[in-house]
């Protein structure tokens, strides 16, 4: 049997038979003390260095006299609690939902009857007015108030607070 032993070592066995080895590894101390023995003369054949031969033993014993530390028990929540809270967090979920979708809406401000042209902010910061063609106004004008009824109802905070109408008067007074 020490003969199985020595070829499982080296991985010379098959896997058939490998399994009685290995039973009578279980079985017997004195092919346990041959295993330990076969691995020490090959550590000794690769130039490995040697460890202590019951470092598994001393491992155990100072396991063994080790204080066991006990943590306390954990503080559990009431079982009431848990579903409490999704419920909260839900309608919290639900309130910030419909806040958004019900909000009031600004209404447009009223184009006014004068004609509309669309202005261009300058390096200073002030607003100049753009002077449009007489016959591009009209169609300007139509573009802008479809612009504004849109841009009303989405309640989309971007870029559009930079965009600015200006109704002109027939003088270019700015009304």
């Amino acid at each position: 049997m020490r003969t199985e032993i020595s070829a499982l070592l080296d991985g010379e066995l098959e896997v058939h038979e490998a399994k009685p080895a290995l039973d009578g590894l279980r079985k017997v101390e004195e092919l346990r003390t041959a295993w330990d023995e076969y691995h020490l003369i090959g550590a000794a054949l690769r130039g490995e260095e040697r460890l202590a031969t019951a470092l598994t033993a001393r491992v155990m014993a100072g396991l063994e006299h080790e204080v066991t530390v006990l943590a306390p028990p954990r503080r559990r929540t009431e079982s009431w609690q848990r579903p409490l809270v999704a419920l909260v967090a839900s309608l919290a979920g639900v309130a910030v939902v419909g806040w958004v979708a019900f909000a009031p809406q600004l209404s447009p401000a009223p184009a006014g009857s004068g004609h509309l042209a669309l202005a261009t902010q300058g390096q200073n910061g002030v607003a100049t007015a753009v002077s449009v063609a007489p016959v591009a106004r009209h169609q300007m004008q139509e573009y802008l108030v479809a612009h504004q009824a849109y841009v009303s109802g989405s309640q989309i905070v971007g870029g559009t607070q930079h965009v600015r109408t200006v109704a002109i008067a027939e003088g270019g007074q700015r009304r």
